[in-house]
């Protein structure tokens, strides 16, 4: 019903009847229909009045909303953290999981890392992953498995830095080392949930000015009468927690040596000077520069750098007039003349016996840095531990068998006699023999406790080869197995050091330990450099050998092989008629090869992140591990797997460009494969659901009619070193899916 207006001649008595009779009875009829709830915002009409709950009855929101304008709260906001979605990166994509530490770069977001500054520019922490994009956290509080970024669950209130090790991963242990970033990035609230912190990240270099780490200095209380008995400023100490139950003898080494220990506390001397029995030599125990010093009542309370810059400075070093390099220690508690040695080739000089325990920058800035002795073969000292290798790079970066892209024996024993093949990246098996022979090769998974095998490696491998009783097994033939090294000068008239694990099925079997070189597919040279005898458990190998001068020639698709030769195992078998079903088989594991010479060297290896990436430089696969190359690789559903590439046709532009994870060694060769059967040369048309060879006669878009022939080749590929081109070739219409499984294939060739 309308109400009329007033009008200018209306009285207040009219405008008092108009609003009780009219407007007010009329408000007071109205009803309210039609009020409809959406998601997660309830309304309700109760006694005429409309009401809006926002998080239905549970008091969340799923599904987000957005405000375009400001929002203000009276009270609190309580938010869990503050992220932000990513993509590139998602459920499955390797090397990626729940907590891994990412930064930007040019191609997206990929893992952070503490070992230099740009790698250690981090943005946050992945929180959750799924098929379409993953969530970063920048700040606040995330929950989570957090085993396989800092090796074990969290501990309340510890404090996780950015690894400079591994790619992605934290660690409770704080960088120290020159050159590394101490960037604290979570702090642990239980076991499973920790707070994401912004710190800025601290860089540790040899500058006067740069904040240090608080973990690479430690404070010691000693009596007040060690400062007149060797305890000053810029002096190196050591510490031997129970000196005064090494004897007399001892006592009197300290007395002679012109020092005093004060609870294990002792000035340091040089490693050439030894200790009497039963202690070994010195430089076990040197543990820092003396920086600071001040009265604690009675005592003296020290301050001592056990790595980094400082800008206390050895009296030797004060008054070098400003040398700069490396200097170690002498027969007193000074340094000695300045050495005059670069960075570059200490590790050379290290073979004098020195104990190297810093560097001088400037005359103003000293980093302390404890390098212990590397010792020889030709030494006359006992070797109690392995040797520590500094900075020293171990040259077979898949030694430990962890990349494994070719399904070659990866999962189950390879026994194909063929005379020459890759099988772990990097890794080649060659043999003379095809028939009347029984092999395998086969990697294997050891146990996480296991504890024979330094360094905690994942994997080794099984390898047999049985030549049939009766037929001859010459001194010429070889079954081996080796790892290739890029370019055929490596090493080239310098000595080397070869160190792995061995053992072997059956006892009184040898193994011949060899280094070859290759120009192409042509053998230059080949030597027998050792020959073993394995047990039935593990045992450490170590075998030095000087690669001789390279002769004058053209070379290309060159490399180094150094590895194994089953030839006397497979020959003594052979001469002992031991049938080919017998299991004689060897095991190998984390073989590494060292420029210099060595006797009992550490066995250290890369991140598996950036082994993964070498290994990609010569062999680039998109299927995974638990994949088959050439099969089909669709889920039960019928989707494609997340791991195949995919393109769209559209007209006049039926191709796509990819890029490689990384530059590879030389143009590839490509081989495409339909994820739907596995069919080489050809994909799966996900509109069309069969492969593209099989289209021939479907109906695409406006109508269009694909045309493909039965066993044709319906796509093909070019590459470069960085990029590979995809062309649809047939069997497809413009905006047809397209998913396809690639391999490029850089090795060197066999």
């Amino acid at each position: 019903m309308a109400i009329s207006p007033l009008t200018g001649t209306s009285t207040f008595y009219d405008w008092y009847l108009k609003t009780n009779d009219d407007i007010i009875d009329q408000l007071n009829q109205m009803n309210i229909y039609g009020a409809t709830s959406g998601n997660d915002i309830r309304l309700n009409v109760s006694s005429n009045v409309l009401t809006a709950l926002l998080g239905s009855t549970l008091g969340a929101i799923s599904s987000g909303l957005t405000f375009t304008g400001n929002v203000s709260f009276a009270g609190e906001a309580v938010m869990p953290n503050i992220s932000f979605k990513i993509t590139g990166i998602t459920l499955g994509t390797s090397g990626y999981t729940f907590g891994s530490v990412i930064r930007s770069n040019d191609f997206g977001f990929t893992l952070a890392k503490a070992n230099d500054p740009d790698n250690a520019e981090s943005i946050g922490v992945i929180s959750s992953m799924n098929s379409k994009y993953s969530v970063v956290t920048i700040l606040g509080k995330i929950t989570g498995n957090f085993t396989t970024t800092s090796g074990a669950t969290l501990s309340p209130g510890c404090i996780y830095f950015l690894d400079p090790t591994t790619a992605g991963k934290i660690t409770t242990t704080e960088p120290v080392t020159v050159g590394q970033v101490s960037k604290p990035m979570i702090m642990g609230l239980s076991a499973d949930a920790g707070i994401i912190l912004q710190y800025r990240g601290n860089y540790l270099n040899g500058s006067s000015t740069i904040g240090l780490s608080g973990n690479n200095r430690l404070y010691v209380i000693l009596p007040t009468a060690s400062a007149s008995n060797g305890f000053d400023l810029g002096t190196f100490v050591s510490y031997l927690p129970n000196v005064g139950t090494k004897g007399v003898s001892f006592n009197n080494y300290l007395v002679a040596t012109g020092r005093t220990a004060y609870d294990g506390w002792f000035p340091s001397l040089s490693t050439s000077t030894s200790a009497p029995s039963p202690l070994p030599y010195e430089e076990d125990f040197v543990v820092g520069m003396i920086e600071t010093s001040a009265a604690y009542g009675s005592n003296k309370i020290y301050q001592i750098v056990t790595k980094g810059a400082t800008e206390i400075l050895p009296s030797s070093v004060s008054s070098a007039g400003g040398d700069v390099g490396w200097w170690y220690l002498q027969s007193t508690q000074e340094l000695p003349d300045q050495l005059y040695l670069s960075s570059n080739n200490i590790d050379d000089k290290e073979s004098y016996e020195r104990l190297y325990v810093g560097f001088n920058y400037n005359n103003t800035s000293f980093v302390v840095d404890i390098r212990p002795q590397i010792r020889t073969i030709n030494s006359t000292r006992s070797l109690l531990t392995s040797e520590s290798l500094g900075a020293i790079t171990n040259e077979t970066f898949n030694g430990d068998f962890s990349v494994w892209q070719r399904d070659t024996g990866r999962d189950t024993q390879y026994t194909t006699n063929t005379s020459k093949m890759y099988f772990a990246d990097q890794w080649i098996r060659r043999t003379s023999k095809t028939s009347n022979v029984s092999q395998y090769i086969e990697r294997q998974s050891f146990d996480k406790t296991q504890i024979l095998v330094e360094g905690s490696p994942e994997y080794y491998i099984n390898a047999k080869c049985l030549v049939t009783p009766g037929i001859s097994y010459n001194s010429n033939d070889y079954y081996s197995l080796g790892h290739v090294i890029p370019g055929i000068e490596s090493f080239n008239n310098s000595d080397i050091t070869i160190s792995f694990y061995a053992k072997c099925s059956h006892n009184n079997y040898n193994i011949d330990v060899y280094v070859a070189r290759y120009n192409g597919t042509t053998l230059v040279s080949k030597a027998i450099i050792d020959n073993i005898s394995p047990t039935t458990t593990w045992d450490k190998y170590a075998v030095s050998y000087t690669m001789p001068a390279l002769s004058a020639g053209s070379y290309s698709n060159d490399f180094v092989e150094i590895g194994f030769d089953l030839r006397p195992l497979t020959k003594t078998a052979n001469t002992n008629s031991v049938a080919t079903g017998t299991n004689v088989f060897v095991s190998f594991a984390s073989m590494c090869v060292y420029k210099g010479t060595y006797s009992n060297p550490k066995h250290l290896f890369e991140s598996i992140v950036d082994k993964q990436l070498k290994a990609k430089r010569f062999y680039f696969t998109s299927y995974t591990d638990s994949q088959v190359s050439g099969t089909s690789t669709l889920a039960a559903n019928g989707e494609i797997a997340l791991n195949s590439y995919t393109l769209q046709s559209i007209p006049n532009a039926s191709f796509a460009i990819e890029k490689f994870p990384t530059k590879m060694r030389t143009t590839p060769t490509i081989s495409l494969y339909s994820p739907s059967t596995g069919a080489l040369n050809d994909a799966y048309n996900m509109t069309a659901n069969v492969d593209m060879r099989q289209t021939s006669g479907t109906i695409g878009y406006d109508r269009k009619t694909r045309t493909a022939a039965l066993n044709s080749t319906t796509i093909s590929s070019t590459a470069d070193t960085t990029s590979f081109r995809v062309n649809l070739v047939n069997g497809v219409v413009p905006f047809d899916n397209i998913s396809y499984h690639i391999i490029a294939d850089s090795t060197y060739p066999l």
